[in-house]
């Protein structure tokens, strides 16, 4: 069921452009220190999917990063693949810190955000870590999607 953007608290409300909305969280409120990934079936006929970086617990560590990307999988169903453009977040390096990346067939292709048709039913959001014993407290991924 769709969620009007109002109704949500957090980093989506204003920064989602549509007004109805599904979402789920890979990440919520966790310590992240490990590369990790999550994959996610959506409905056919997907046209706008996001993933949303939030960092906002301590950040430690020697020089800590901490990006996200979208890979989709191919129109067969078999592997896969980085999202066009090699899309990839904007590194999180300090609390208070909110990334974003888009794939979407009305948006332009410029940094983090892609054009691209209607998206296959498998959606995988990776995070990656860099640094030496890098830790991101209070970290959330969300990903959105809507039609």
């Amino acid at each position: 069921m769709p969620v009007p953007v109002s109704a949500q608290p957090g980093p989506l409300q204003g920064v989602w452009p549509y007004t109805f909305y599904n979402y789920t969280n890979a990440q919520t409120n966790t310590t992240i220190t490990a590369n990790g990934s999550s994959t996610y079936a959506v409905p056919g006929g997907v046209r706008f999917v996001s993933a949303f970086l939030t960092v906002i617990g301590t950040v430690s560590g020697t020089t800590p990063t901490l990006n996200v990307q979208l890979q989709l999988q191919d129109p067969q169903g078999q592997a896969l693949y980085i999202a066009p453009n090699a899309l990839i977040s904007a590194n999180c390096t300090a609390t208070s810190c909110i990334q974003q990346i888009s794939v979407g067939p009305t948006f332009s292709n410029t940094a983090n955000v892609s054009a691209i048709g209607i998206l296959t039913q498998n959606i995988k959001v990776v995070w990656t870590v860099g640094g030496t014993t890098p830790s991101f407290g209070g970290s959330y991924i969300t990903l959105v999607w809507s039609n």
